[in-house]
């Protein structure tokens, strides 16, 4: 037999435990590993029935969300487009609040282009500066400024603006503006006048920030720019 069809034999006999196991301390490795070598499509559209109608749980679950990140990394736009529009459904903040669900939105801000994933970028209007701050919200910021498009950087980086001398000096929202400096974009104005900006601020409080335990990481970070 080839190895397709040892493989699909040893799918058929767990298909009616592959929900459980996807949440299991032990078994979640072994369906990871299936959505990563398996090119079989039936099989994969199997996996996704068993995704389909538990997304959000799977999300919040600790061995679950790796499920829905292997699938997010590994499946096709459509079965990445079933995740994206259970999530759509749910409060994505809720998400981003959730220690294992953040990790599923960053995965998905990776994997699925920009357009298909703005009612993450929606949902935080008016919150990105609070999210900067946030132990998980700061990640799922960077990866929206890395993988967003023109105007979801000027969105982010127009509300941020304001906030600069506060997130330099936080815990978390240092590693946002390190970030920010460490992007190139020279087609984009706003990025580039982010990064004037912050070095300003810098430049005008080199002392006091020199001497503080998070502000300093971003004064390292200037000098290696």
């Amino acid at each position: 037999k080839t190895d397709n069809e040892l493989l699909v034999k040893f799918y058929n006999e767990i298909d009616s435990s592959v929900y459980q196991l996807m949440v299991d301390v032990f078994g979640n490795y072994v369906i990871q590993k299936l959505l990563e070598t398996i090119k079989n499509e039936e099989i994969r559209n199997k996996i996704m029935d068993h995704i389909k109608g538990n997304v959000i749980t799977l999300t919040k679950s600790q061995y679950g969300c790796r499920i829905i990140q292997k699938a997010l990394g590994n499946l096709s736009l459509d079965h990445k487009m079933i995740i994206a529009n259970e999530l759509k459904e749910t409060n994505i903040i809720e998400c981003i609040n959730d220690q294992n669900g953040n990790h599923v939105v960053q995965k998905a801000i990776e994997n699925i282009p920009i357009s298909n994933t703005m009612f993450i970028v929606d949902q935080l209007k008016g919150q990105t500066s609070k999210y900067a701050t946030h132990s998980y919200g700061c990640r799922v910021i960077q990866r929206l400024l890395e993988f967003g498009d023109d105007t979801t950087r000027e969105n982010i980086l127009t509300e941020l603006n304001g906030h600069f001398s506060e997130l330099i000096k936080n815990e978390f929202g240092n590693y946002v503006i390190q970030y920010i400096l460490k992007s190139t974009n020279e087609n984009s104005n706003i990025l580039e006048d982010s990064k004037m900006h912050i070095i300003s601020l810098v430049q005008e409080n080199i002392l006091d920030f020199s001497c503080h335990k998070y502000a300093s990481n971003v004064v390292e970070q200037i000098f290696v720019l």
